[in-house]
């Protein structure tokens, strides 16, 4: 896969979720931690990341490993639709509290000891996934791939360790005084823990001893799920010491991961999540994960959408400028007097056309489409706002007038709902510097022009202008 120019990052840890945008124009990427919680129930945020990733860009979705599940069936053929209606019906059968599972999962076969085919699905289990994913894409903001730190790992390993598809392989890696075991077996992940580690005053013994009991608890474990031995066993951590302190005490050979290519070296500030969007950015490419089916499709699609519109123009481009060459050429009478010699001003008012229509087509195409545009204000619009006029103007100078209605309990509640969509406008048309409560000139409404507002709610009008880039 090749690299990401522009990556932007959004990863959970615990209850905390963090936003970081490498945008290539700025000197340093730009980062923000909230309250995942607080991020749920639509708390208002500032505008973190741009809505749009730009030429080659990702916008990744870190999560915890036990957020995506994975599943195993025997099923022999590899035809993409009985996959796709033999997966979502099993996913559905196994999880019906979770209606959209069928949207979100991935797949790939395998080969088992007996040598017939596997169908492996990986597949987004965990309820608070999905209204991550719901918060996110009302902000403008749907991540192209949801992915885990295991994931990232895996392809990290898969492309600087030689044999990694032979066997079974454990990771460890420390961050801070938390520590996670990844697992994986021919080539692809199984399972992972974590733990946390004694303060570092107590020494590097006492603390690698809770390592390796929980280790040897994890080595059993292993065993049972893939039925083979560990035959590699590899630490990622800030120390170079701790990889001869680890083998001491467990007794067998570890060797040490160092920052390369593919490989993240964490630092002793590094928290979990910081770690974690680290070894993303260190590698930049390879993430595999899931992703939304639609979106999935739309983004698949989109270069060859592209390759057929620049097709398209450079055909009609070369057809007007050789009627308009042999128009003039005719014309002047030159193909009379000397046949396929065309003058100096001929040449130069074609290629002045030719000029004119590539930047008629090239403006045309930069303007906003009037339903994109329309059904992007609808998808923007919270709850309990309706628009009354939406007027949009796409001529010289783009712009869209809106005039609306929110109902709510008070002033304080109506400007929550009021900053909710100039936050999704702001992502969704990518307008710097974003849409503010000053761009809106605002009113109590009538509630007998409006409508009856009922227990105690009340209707506040506004009208909203802005450009459109």
């Amino acid at each position: 896969m090749a690299s990401h120019k522009h990556l932007q990052i959004i990863a959970v840890h615990d209850d905390e979720i963090r936003f970081d945008d490498d945008r290539p124009e700025a000197l340093q990427s730009t980062s923000a931690t909230l309250g995942l919680a607080d991020f749920l129930a639509g708390r208002p945020f500032a505008a973190l990341l741009a809505a749009e990733g730009g030429p080659r860009g990702v916008r990744l979705l870190i999560v915890p490993d036990h957020w995506l599940g994975q599943a195993a069936y025997a099923f022999q053929s590899r035809k993409r639709g009985l996959v796709k209606a033999f997966t979502q019906r099993q996913l559905l059968a196994a999880h019906p509290e979770l209606p959209s599972i069928a949207a979100f999962y991935a797949y790939r076969f395998t080969r088992g000891e007996d040598e017939n085919q596997r169908l492996f699905v990986t597949y987004l289990q965990e309820p608070k996934g999905y209204q991550l994913y719901q918060r996110l894409e009302d902000s403008g903001l749907p991540p192209h791939l949801i992915t885990t730190p295991a994931l990232l790992w895996e392809y990290a390993l898969r492309s600087s360790l030689a044999g990694f598809a032979d066997g079974g392989h454990c990771l460890i890696q420390v961050v801070g005084r938390r520590c996670f075991f990844y697992f994986f077996v021919a080539g692809w992940f199984l399972f992972s823990r974590a733990i946390s580690l004694p303060d570092g005053a107590s020494g590097p013994d006492d603390r690698f001893g809770v390592l390796v009991y929980e280790l040897n608890q994890s080595f059993y474990l292993f065993a049972q799920k893939a039925r083979a031995d560990v035959a590699g066993i590899y630490l990622v951590a800030p120390h170079a010491e701790d990889p001869a302190l680890l083998a001491d005490l467990l007794g067998r050979e570890v060797r040490p991961l160092v920052q390369g290519e593919a490989v993240y070296a964490p630092r002793d500030s590094d928290s979990p999540i910081a770690g974690f969007m680290a070894q993303a950015r260190h590698l930049r490419s390879g993430f595999r994960g899931i992703a939304h089916r639609q979106l999935k499709r739309e983004l698949d699609w989109k270069p060859v959408q592209i390759a057929a519109a620049v097709v398209g123009a450079v055909t009609l481009l070369t057809i007007a400028a050789e009627s308009l060459f042999l128009r003039n050429f005719y014309a002047k009478g030159a193909g009379r007097d000397l046949p396929g010699v065309v003058s100096d001003a001929s040449a130069a008012e074609t290629l002045a056309v030719f000029s004119d229509a590539l930047a008629f087509i090239s403006a045309e195409a930069s303007k906003p489409s009037a339903a994109e545009a329309v059904a992007l204000v609808m998808r923007s619009l919270p709850a309990a706002t309706r628009i009354k006029t939406l007027a949009l103007a796409i001529a010289e100078q783009p712009g869209m007038r809106l005039e609306g209605v929110v109902t709510a309990a008070g002033h304080e509640a109506f400007e929550v709902q009021l900053t909710a969509l100039l936050e999704r406008l702001s992502h969704g048309f990518a307008l710097r510097p974003p849409l503010g409560l000053q761009d809106v000139v605002c009113q109590p409404a009538e509630n007998g022009a409006d409508g009856p507002a009922a227990d105690g709610q009340r209707a506040y009008a506004f009208r909203l202008e802005f450009g459109l880039p």
